[in-house]
């Protein structure tokens, strides 16, 4: 099942998502640039590290970070607008289900 609460809380992983929000909430702007420097600067830190540690995953430069993030809030807003996906090729449709479905001894 898909459980769209937990889905939807998945986006925490997106600091500059979320700092940049801030930066149009705040009221203070000086010292809401600040906070958004030092996310987006811990954020290029902990890339670096993890490609160092994973070879394997893309390393993106400074800049792209807060692109990065907004395309990934934006692709798990878009999802729910959709009960297909798109898995390894394959093609899916996620199907609605009762509770009675899940119960023990039905179906």
């Amino acid at each position: 099942s898909v459980a769209p609460v937990g889905f939807a809380l998945s986006s925490v992983q997106f600091p500059l998502f979320w700092g940049l929000l801030m930066l149009g909430a705040a009221d203070d702007p000086v010292q809401a640039w600040l906070a958004f420097a030092a996310i987006w600067l811990l954020r290029g830190v902990f890339s670096a590290i993890r490609s160092r540690l994973l070879p394997q995953s893309a390393r993106l430069p400074m800049w792209a970070l807060p692109l990065r993030d907004l395309l990934s809030v934006a692709v798990i807003l878009s999802s729910y607008r959709s009960n297909r996906v798109a898995w390894r090729g394959q093609e899916h449709q996620v199907m609605a289900f009762t509770r009675a479905e899940l119960e023990p001894g039905r179906g």
